[in-house]
């Protein structure tokens, strides 16, 4: 559900990352049917009277957010949490897997490109995982789906890791962690 009107732009996201930008603001990172994308929350560390809810990793939420003409870090105007996913939160492995999902598609693509059936994987992955144990059967499937996804059907993962920044070693060594949780 996508509406753009005069630079204004309103999706639904997946918080993945999440740093300070200064003492009252935030620098907020989603992936989005839109792709991935920063956003800055102006006055979201503020005690007090902050316009904005206290937002943790994993929520999915509805944005609102301003598109700068030459920038890529977007001005959030708002946004309402649809899903805290808590559930991702109940034990290590489910949160290394979930982790682990998110990052795969992070650094596979590029930001900003538009990315739906990646992001409507996304959340059938981790709705999937909040109810049911983690298994390599899992992650594999989910692997198999991303390969598809991106034209490489029927290929390995190390094709798509191969896209990642620095041969994606960091996703290799995410993915062993979370094989090594599940005693494998």
């Amino acid at each position: 559900m996508e509406k753009e009107s005069n630079h204004i732009l309103s999706t639904t996201g997946i918080a993945f990352r999440k740093y300070p930008y200064s003492e009252s603001s935030s620098i907020l990172y989603w992936i989005s049917s839109l792709g991935c994308i920063k956003t800055l929350a102006k006055g979201a560390r503020k005690t007090g009277k902050s316009s904005f809810a206290p937002i943790d990793l994993f929520y999915e939420c509805e944005l609102t957010f301003y598109v700068p003409k030459k920038s890529d870090l977007y001005l959030l105007k708002e946004y309402q949490i649809i899903d805290p996913m808590l559930g991702l939160r109940k034990d290590w492995t489910t949160f290394l897997c979930s982790t682990y999902f998110i990052e795969l598609v992070v650094q596979t693509a590029e930001e900003r490109t538009p990315l739906p059936e990646c992001y409507a994987l996304l959340q059938k992955a981790l709705a999937f995982i909040q109810k049911k144990p983690i298994s390599l059967k899992i992650i594999d499937r989910y692997e198999e789906r991303l390969l598809s996804i991106h034209g490489l059907e029927g290929g390995k993962i190390e094709q798509l890791m191969g896209q990642a920044p620095g041969g994606g070693k960091k996703l290799w060594e995410t993915r062993k962690r979370l094989v090594d949780a599940l005693g494998l």
